[in-house]
């Protein structure tokens, strides 16, 4: 083979999958735990979820877009620790602001029977009387424990994959780095 595929290209279209395949898997328990008996049209839904799953996508690639700059950027991703301290920092943060919202998203739905808008806003103008009705009317605690061992798992599988990289690393001249980078 010619041209190998650079170790980060690699590296990042893994973590832009595993992104992907979150965001969906969360999208699906989404559908299954309130949507699913709802009666509506098959080509409504599947309309619905190629929009959703889309958008989904986008999101997955644009996420990982300051990560791929900053490989560009630097040299040596795979050989110094700070940039490993710096991917999962970044990773984690990216997991925790999406599984927040879709948390806050399926609070709201399970409440006010409407997805998150700019509405939701309101709860913000009386923000202790909002609180006590959330904690009274969810498993807030159980959520809380649910939601750092999600994050927990997701930082651990970043550092996995991280080291799973870095085992297979290899130096890519700078001609194929510039082509790959341009082409993806």
């Amino acid at each position: 083979m010619r041209y190998k595929i650079p170790n980060f290209l690699k590296f990042l279209f893994v973590n832009i999958l595993s992104l992907f395949v979150f965001i969906v898997f969360l999208r699906a328990v989404f559908y299954f735990y309130f949507l699913a008996d709802l009666i509506v049209e098959n080509s409504d839904v599947t309309k619905a979820l190629f929009l959703g799953i889309r958008f989904d996508l986008k999101l997955a690639i644009i996420s990982f877009i300051p990560l791929a700059i900053f490989y560009l950027l630097i040299k040596g991703f795979f050989k110094k620790r700070i940039y490993k301290l710096i991917y999962v920092i970044y990773s984690g943060v990216l997991y925790f602001v999406i599984t927040s919202f879709y948390l806050f998203d399926f609070g709201h739905y399970s409440y006010l029977s409407l997805r998150v808008n700019a509405n939701a806003l309101r709860f913000l103008e009386n923000l202790k009387i909002s609180m006590q009705v959330f904690i009274e009317s969810y498993p807030v605690y159980k959520g809380a424990l649910l939601f750092i061992l999600i994050i927990f798992v997701i930082i651990k599988y970043n550092k996995w994959l991280y080291y799973r990289f870095l085992k297979s690393d290899f130096i890519s001249v700078k001609k194929n780095k510039i082509i790959f980078s341009i082409l993806t």
